[in-house]
């Protein structure tokens, strides 16, 4: 199934768009992690609140978080209190941040590694906290909506 899926990917994701910034492909992270094993409506409900304890998805500064921190952001009860996502979010908004600072953005990343999705995939989930195949995948699919770099097919 994750072969066919990669295969699906593969023939679908004719674009990619660099210039998104690193905070929107670090939401879309963080909100397929939340999505795992959570009710999609709970994630949806508690998304500001989530946004909000995440500086609008900013990696530089969530990249900064330290366990006093994150411990405040466990007290507020509007949101999804779950540690070990929120531990794993921060620090891959680090992951993310060193990617980006190495590539010059974090969809410059993903572009010059999309010849090969299934190693992506891989990667996503030996470099990402909380992603495993299927958070990888998710996150991938986000490929398909955009619309600006050609990827080559070979």
């Amino acid at each position: 199934m994750i072969i066919s899926t990669i295969k699906f990917l593969k023939e679908d994701a004719q674009f990619l768009n660099e210039s998104k910034p690193d905070s929107y492909f670090y939401e879309n992270l963080v909100r397929d992690i939340f999505k795992a094993g959570i009710k999609a409506s709970t994630v949806t409900s508690k998304l500001p609140s989530i946004k909000e304890a995440f500086a609008d998805f900013d990696t530089r500064q969530v990249s900064n978080y330290n366990s006093s921190y994150l411990s405040k952001i466990l007290a507020n009860p509007k949101i999804i209190r779950n540690k070990r996502k929120f531990r794993d979010c921060i620090l891959n908004a680090k992951t993310m941040k060193r990617l980006s600072d190495e590539y010059g953005s974090f969809g410059e990343y993903l572009r010059r590694h999309s010849e090969n999705l299934q190693k992506l995939a891989l990667k996503l989930t030996l470099r990402f906290g909380s992603v495993g195949q299927t958070v990888a995948l998710d996150f991938l699919i986000i490929f398909g909506s955009l619309q600006s770099l050609s990827v080559s097919q070979t």
